[in-house]
């Protein structure tokens, strides 16, 4: 039998009418997955750039320039490219754009200010967090937020996950797990390497990110007003939001302008990239959902962890690039999965409910971040980095550690993080006098020395020496930069404030001759050699503040410069890392109590002297007519200043006894950038002072002593490394503030070192 031609030509059991319906059919849903998978890249595209132009915004690990305005300005840009797409894909007069902007139903506009409220928040919190740790940990948690919003979606909205997505997440979430976590070779153990309170944080903050996800997604679904009609309610709300923010986040004696920080390149690129990382959400959460849009921080994650892999030298074990792997792998196969049908809808009772659990939600969430956030800008909890945290009275955290090196073995070592002492005024068995011979300016040539007024810093270093039991007698040669003059009165009142009787001379003039410098010499001691034995701490810095835990080891240091019998002795009290590492460069030093004693020659305008080196620095020397505002260069030795190994004078003498302290004295306000260490090794501090951390756990001061080798001259054929005797001493001075095992002194002939 045959069957007709008719028949032939068309499948068994399709009539044609089905078989062009399902034609039509799979060219929809193909239409429809390349839609979501181009969203999808786009997104991550911009999340992976975005996360490496982080870094670019920042100078010396520090932003330069306020958050609020820079999320002001990128909240604007959302909202101007809204109403471009809108007006183009409409084409709506301006007029009729304002129209139905003002005729949106109120709840809808209720509901989109609590969320633009809750964006802002969240996103300010991002930058405290990201300047706590580093952007690739915080992406890797972020990656636990599809599990989030699966059981957010869920609870709140009544929304459906398929069994498959279920086990996807899953799998999404044990993939992460080996690239968070760190394991111990020796003993197996694994932990993450993030403290409880920080976890807190980290996770509430990827909380907030999936509520906001969903519940952005939900709005945009409900499909009240067009998609860019809802944009623009959402981000004039947030540019709004923001420039609040900016004007109640703000000290008022520490006011940047709003622009301020926006000459840097990398900030521009920043809020460019952020400025379309909205566009690109409202296209995952159009053509995909919430989940989706929530797979994309494990995969940028992923992408930022091979990227640092390939390019900046990241150390990645096998198992950390399988779970890496994992990740990826799993979203591809999401990306594969239709979208779940809807469920029937609610009754009106439980839509209520629902809506009511929503808006309860929203609001605990805000309250809970502006807590966060009002906590964490104006104490600076810096916790993520191991630091102690200062409130009204100091707290101390203490924790075990092992330290195994050539030579050194601490079992048990407890090593304390503790704020700067603030202490009433004592007895002093040694005492010494404060010469300061400075200019105050009100900006410096590099951008990151002005991140607050120069003054304020002056007054904060003079504040912190005033706490100094054994300080005597204050003598301030002050010169201010014109736009500081309106400010002398409030100056002098304070400076008399902090000192009081001790306060000798304030004059408002700074020296550079070399009889202008032997005035003032006679002006604090004798010229007939009868003064040399007493004690000056004579400065031409303006920001070197004093902030150890306590007087102890500087009173250490005080007496024995009193009991030694050389004739020029000084003590070397900042920049900590540098002058421990040039302790060894030309001659052989010694470990005595809580100090290094060594020969050199340094006149640095920073040091505790005796006056007797004073007077021959500043009266026998002969300066050649030259004028001096700073005494670095009056007397410098050629093997410390070069390669010691290029000096052929054999008659070249150390000059001075130097004591270098083996605990952090005092710190540049700027940090020690100048030597090419970063703040992530040495944080720069911050005004008011009460904000400042420091940290002082094991981790912390072995990340200071073994940083990367400074830039400067001192370091130019110097080979020499930190020994054990060093830094044992170290920590047995930060363990509980403990007294040194011995106050005699330890020779170190061939330093053993710490690496």
């Amino acid at each position: 039998m045959f069957s007709s031609p008719d028949s032939q030509a068309q499948p068994v059991g399709k009539l044609p009418a089905q078989q062009n319906q399902d034609v039509t059919t799979c060219s929809e849903t193909s239409k429809e997955t390349r839609s979501r998978i181009l969203s999808f890249v786009f997104l991550v595209c911009l999340g992976v750039a975005t996360q490496i132009t982080f870094k670019v915004s920042q100078i010396g690990g520090t932003y330069m320039y306020n958050t609020n305005s820079a999320m002001t300005i990128v909240e604007l840009v959302k909202f101007l490219l809204s109403f471009a797409q809108h007006a183009k894909t409409s084409k709506s007069t301006f007029q009729e754009i304002f129209f139905e902007l003002q005729h949106v139903e109120k709840k809808v506009v209720v509901n989109y200010f609590l969320l633009a409220l809750s964006y802002a928040v969240y996103n300010q919190l991002i930058f405290v967090v990201l300047k706590l740790t580093d952007p690739g940990t915080f992406s890797l948690f972020k990656s636990l937020s599809p599990l989030l919003v699966g059981v957010l979606n869920w609870i709140v909205f009544g929304g459906r996950l398929t069994h498959l997505q279920c086990l996807i997440i899953l799998m999404q979430f044990l993939g992460i797990i080996p690239v968070v976590l760190s394991v111990d070779s020796e003993n197996g153990s694994s932990k993450l390497d993030v403290e409880l309170q920080d976890f807190i944080l980290i996770m509430f903050v990827c909380f907030m990110a999936s509520f906001n996800t969903v519940y952005n997604a939900a709005m945009i679904k409900k499909e009240v007003a067009p998609v860019t009609i809802q944009n623009m309610i959402l981000y004039a709300f947030g540019a709004g939001i923001n420039f609040l923010f900016y004007h109640v986040f703000q000290e008022t004696n520490h006011k940047q302008s709003f622009f301020y920080g926006y000459g840097h390149w990398g900030v521009v690129l920043l809020l460019f990239l952020n400025s379309f990382v909205g566009i690109a959400i409202t296209f995952i959460y159009k053509f995909g959902d919430a989940v989706l849009k929530s797979l994309t921080a494990p995969f940028i994650s992923s992408i930022l962890v091979f990227i640092s892999y390939i390019f900046f030298g990241l150390n990645m074990s096998i198992i950390k690039l399988s779970g890496a792997a994992i990740v990826i792998i799993n979203t591809f196969v999401y990306l594969d999965l239709p979208n779940p049908t809807n469920k029937t809808p609610d009754d009106e009772k439980n839509k209520m409910q629902r809506e009511f659990r929503t808006l309860t939600g929203m609001l605990f969430i805000i309250c809970m971040g502006l807590q966060l956030l009002s906590n964490n800008l104006w104490n600076d909890t810096s916790s993520l980095t191991g630091t102690g945290k200062q409130e009204s009275t100091i707290q101390t955290q203490t924790e075990n550690y092992t330290v195994t090196g050539p030579l050194l073995n601490f079992q048990n070592l407890e090593v304390e993080s503790r704020a700067p002492f603030g202490t009433t005024r004592g007895n002093a068995s040694v005492t010494f006098d404060l010469v300061f011979n400075a200019k105050i300016v009100k900006w410096r040539e590099q951008e990151t020395r002005n991140r607050f007024e120069r003054l304020d810093i002056f007054l904060w270093t003079l504040k912190s020496y005033s706490q100094l039991n054994s300080l005597e007698r204050v003598f301030l040669y002050v010169e201010l930069d014109e736009e500081y003059n309106e400010r002398k009165t409030e100056v002098e009142t304070e400076i008399a404030e902090l000192f009081g009787s001790r306060l000798k001379i304030l004059k408002w003039e700074r020296y550079g001759h070399q009889d202008d410098y032997r005035k003032m010499l006679w002006e604090i001691g004798k010229k007939d050699g009868t003064d040399d034995h007493k004690l000056v701490w004579f400065l031409q810095n303006d920001d070197h503040v004093f902030i150890d835990m306590n007087e102890d080891v500087f009173q250490e240091g005080l007496e024995r410069m009193a009991k030694d019998d050389s004739p020029r002795v000084t003590m070397y009290p900042s920049h900590w890392p540098e002058i421990l590492k040039l302790s060894g460069k030309v001659e052989s030093p010694q470990v005595c109590g809580s100090f290094i004693k060594v020969q050199m020659t340094l006149s640095d305008g920073l040091q505790v002297m005796n006056f007797g080196h004073m007077r021959y620095l500043l009266d026998e020397l002969d300066w050649n007519g030259r004028n001096y505002t700073r005494m670095d260069s009056v007397a410098m030795d050629p093997r410390i200043w070069t390669d010691p190994d290029e000096v052929s004078d054999p008659d070249i003498l150390s000059l001075q006894t130097m004591y270098i302290p083996l605990r952090e004295l005092c710190r540049k306000f700027d940090g020690y950038q100048a030597q090419g260490i970063g703040p992530e090794k040495v944080p720069w501090l911050v005004l008011p002072p009460e904000k400042n951390t420091f940290d002082r756990s094991y981790n912390g001061l072995v990340a200071m002593l073994t940083g990367p080798t400074p830039i400067t001259l001192w370091c130019k054929g110097n080979h020499f490394q930190l020994p054990v005797e060093y830094v044992g001493r170290i920590f047995e001075l930060y363990r509980g503030l403990k007294k040194p095992s011995t106050s005699g002194c330890i020779s170190v002939e061939r330093p053993t070192c710490l690496n």
